[in-house]
């Protein structure tokens, strides 16, 4: 894969340091396809609530048993296959991708799809999880494996937000709304990596980005996606960043409209080396 719809100055020349989705036999990408529109069919419906009426606030998550934490049965056997849901009393008022960069990370990806399950239902989305793997022993490319994430999401439904997901990202407050808005979207009000003097979750510098960041079609082509260049850890988000800046779409933070209890925690101990 090269760069996403238009050459700049970088490009990417080796495919095979890059996957996207492992199909099995049984899962192709012409039945998501046909899945996806098939399950269009709601149109008797009203839209959704602006504000979702089953949303608890902050969550409480227990760090010692994190799976017990997130595990919800009832919201587990909404999804069906494909990594799918769709409200059955309203129609959504967002059509939302969630595309999660992966490699080796297995027990942090099955904490957050669970939590993400939860959470997403209760604001009433509907959403579909991609989950796009990096081939095993290439470092890890944050950018690659975003631009594929958006290109395969595309293909696959018709999505109006396209949200780029850590594997290591908890929401900690459901009113954390899953949107996309007039401006690209900073999902991080703050972490549990960056403190402040007083103790409370912060974020490193104030054009920080990373994490989980809410974007239109529109904003993401404009942009031209994600650099394919960095591989090992960080600088694709910032340089995401300075291509926002370049096309005058300045990021919106959410950390600005929410409560101090709306933070992504990301767990210290999952750091791991690329």
């Amino acid at each position: 894969m090269s760069r996403l719809l238009k050459y700049r100055t970088d490009k990417f020349y080796n495919i095979s340091q890059a996957i996207s989705l492992v199909n099995s036999s049984k899962d192709s990408l012409a039945d998501l396809v046909t899945g996806e529109k098939t399950n269009r069919k709601k149109i008797s419906l009203t839209p959704c609530p602006e504000t979702p009426p089953g949303l608890v606030g902050k969550i409480q998550i227990n760090a010692k048993n994190f799976i017990e934490s997130v595990t919800n049965d009832d919201s587990l056997r909404r999804v069906v296959y494909g990594g799918r849901y769709i409200p059955d009393n309203c129609v959504s008022r967002e059509r939302t991708a969630i595309i999660i960069p992966y490699r080796d990370r297995e027990d942090h990806l099955d904490i957050l799809t669970r939590h993400l399950h939860n959470i997403l239902q209760r604001q009433q989305l509907q959403y579909r999880i991609f989950v796009i793997e990096m081939a095993l022993p290439t470092q890890f490319n944050r950018g690659i494996l975003a631009n594929i994430g958006f290109i395969i999401s595309k293909e696959t439904g018709d999505f109006s937000c396209f949200i780029i997901h850590d594997v290591d990202a908890l929401m900690m407050n459901d009113k954390n709304l899953y949107r996309c808005g007039s401006q690209p979207r900073h999902l991080v009000t703050g972490s549990t990596k960056f403190r402040t003097g007083n103790d409370e979750y912060g974020l490193p510098y104030d054009s920080y980005m990373s994490g989980v960041i809410a974007l239109t079609d529109t904003q993401y082509t404009q942009a031209n996606g994600f650099s394919n260049v960095y591989f090992g850890w960080g600088g694709e988000d910032d340089d995401f960043n300075i291509r926002w800046a370049i096309e005058n779409l300045p990021f919106e933070c959410i950390k600005y409209h929410l409560p101090k209890a709306a933070v992504i925690v990301v767990d210290e101990r999952w750091k791991s080396s690329n």
